[in-house]
C-alpha cells in the first residue's frame, strides 16, 4: 500500500479482492459496482481502492448490495 493512503482513522483502504471476499461476490462484481458509481472508490495508478467507510455505508455485514 502506498505511504500516506489512509482514511481518517489511520486505516488503509480496501482493495477490490478484500471487498469481494467480505461481500461474498466476485472481483468483477466489485469492479462493476465501482465503475457504475454504486460503490465509492478511487484509482491509484491502475489499482482501485475502496475507503473503509464506503463498506460501512453498505452495511458492512457482508451483504451483496455492491453487486
Amino acid at each position: 500500500m502506498p505511504k500516506g493512503v489512509h482514511d481518517a482513522g489511520g486505516l488503509p483502504p480496501y482493495r477490490v479482492e478484500e471487498v469481494a471476499r467480505q461481500l461474498g461476490v466476485s472481483n468483477k462484481a466489485v469492479l462493476d459496482a465501482l465503475k457504475r458509481g454504486r460503490l465509492s472508490g478511487f484509482k491509484l495508478n491502475r489499482m482501485w481502492l475502496i475507503p473503509r467507510d464506503a463498506i460501512d455505508r453498505l452495511g458492512g455485514d457482508g451483504g451483496s448490495q455492491a453487486a
